[in-house]
């Protein structure tokens, strides 16, 4: 194998490897702060609204609403 097409096979493996990283980053760093939004809340359930405001049911049934 020369050169040249090792490069190009290294380099299109490193955008590849770079990319999918990137996708499964992002999906654990927003499960985190969906966790750490959960433990503040004491929260079972989240939803979010159309205007934007979170309505929160927490351990005990109670529900809020966050603005």
């Amino acid at each position: 194998m020369d050169g040249m097409t090792h490069t190009i096979i290294a380099t299109g493996l490193l955008f590849v490897a770079f990319w999918v990283g990137k996708f499964l980053g992002r999906r654990e760093g927003e499960m985190y702060v969906w966790d750490i939004i959960g433990n503040i809340f004491n929260a079972v359930k989240i939803e979010i609204n159309e205007s934007g405001e979170m309505i929160i049911t927490d351990m005990e049934g109670k529900v809020k609403q966050v603005k």
